[in-house]
């Protein structure tokens, strides 16, 4: 047996690992996972801190910029409604009891209107495979929101809760705009969905965002998750107040979510 076929059996037992190599990679396995896992959370709440605290001022420039230059706010919203009453997939139910339906004055829906903001889509409840987020509400490829609901007297809206916690989470001063507005004040939220005319190659963005949220409780298959923009309306004047995103236990602007951020950062 020449050297050639000596080195090629040796070649042919070494090929593989011993079973002490084996053990050996499979509990550095282990080990990395149990380090890396646990981390895992943590990685997908920074992220959602992070795109919050990026996305949601966005959003707000855009809709400032766009009342600057045509003298309205986009139009088409999602409505957080469904057959009278709120969407049956919010996060927490009413997001914690945060959200409310309310009901709009004559003057309250005109003065909205006079602000560009006068139709909203109704959601329909869906089920897996379709996206609460996503398929809620139907596209409407009419022009001039043909099938969409026309605010008016009487019709129902989806409100801020004012006596709740999100309204100081998102900088609200509920005295200070009932002074300035009327006690009346409501503050009406709205989803930001694909209807939305600052949707699409001519508006202010290419697709309504989605909200991830990191956690079970706002997977946006299960619940709805677009961004939000909130609309003080009184009988006497109506304005834009801030963008924000639903949570189960509430809404929260861009502070909320670099304070959480930072906070985070401290564990």
């Amino acid at each position: 047996m020449d050297m050639r076929e000596l080195h090629a059996r040796d070649s042919q037992r070494r090929s593989g690992l011993t079973l002490i190599e084996l053990v050996v990679v499979l509990t550095i396995l282990v080990a990395l996972g149990g380090l890396i896992v646990p981390m895992l959370p943590n990685f997908l709440a920074k992220t959602h801190f992070a795109k919050c605290s990026t996305t949601i001022p966005e959003i707000n420039k855009l809709w400032i910029t766009s009342y600057t230059g045509d003298v309205k706010y986009p139009n088409g919203y999602d409505s957080l409604l469904e057959g009278g009453g709120l969407f049956s997939q919010l996060p927490g139910a009413d997001a914690g009891g945060e959200v409310l339906q309310g009901t709009l004055t004559a003057d309250q829906a005109a003065n909205l209107v006079a602000i560009g903001v006068s139709h909203v889509y109704d959601h329909t409840a869906v089920t897996v495979p379709d996206s609460a987020t996503l398929d809620s509400v139907p596209n409407d490829p009419s022009v001039n929101f043909a099938t969409a609901r026309q605010l008016a007297d009487g019709e129902a809206v989806a409100v801020i809760n004012p006596a709740g916690p999100s309204v100081e989470s998102l900088g609200i001063d509920v005295a200070k705009y009932q002074a300035r507005l009327g006690a009346d004040v409501q503050f009406v939220v709205f989803g930001i969905g694909n209807n939305c005319d600052a949707v699409g190659p001519t508006g202010l963005m290419t697709e309504a965002p989605t909200h991830f949220g990191g956690e079970d409780a706002m997977n946006p298959v299960d619940f709805y998750q677009r961004y939000c923009v909130i609309f003080a309306t009184s009988d006497e004047k109506a304005e834009f107040v801030c963008a924000c995103s639903i949570h189960p236990d509430g809404f929260d602007g861009a502070e909320a979510h670099i304070r959480a951020y930072y906070e985070d950062q401290q564990i």
